[in-house]
């Protein structure tokens, strides 16, 4: 199986379970309160620095690895 059919499959899986499905963004933000290490937080900040509530959210990042 090819990464871009689990890629792909992954999208289907949790849109068929009514998941806000978002792209991958950059680890490094212009946020000086956020770290890359927990970085996939920061397109819910304001949300939750205003007590809101979110949409159940799949979000699959890209990733590198370094052998």
């Amino acid at each position: 199986m090819s990464l871009m059919n689990i890629v792909e499959r992954s999208y289907d899986y949790f849109h068929s379970l009514s998941y806000k499905t978002m792209d991958s963004f950059p680890l490094l933000t212009n946020d000086p309160t956020l770290l890359f290490v927990n970085s996939t937080i920061a397109p819910f900040k304001e949300l939750l620095l205003k007590g809101k509530n979110f949409e159940k959210t799949f979000l699959m990042q890209k990733c590198f690895s370094h052998h």
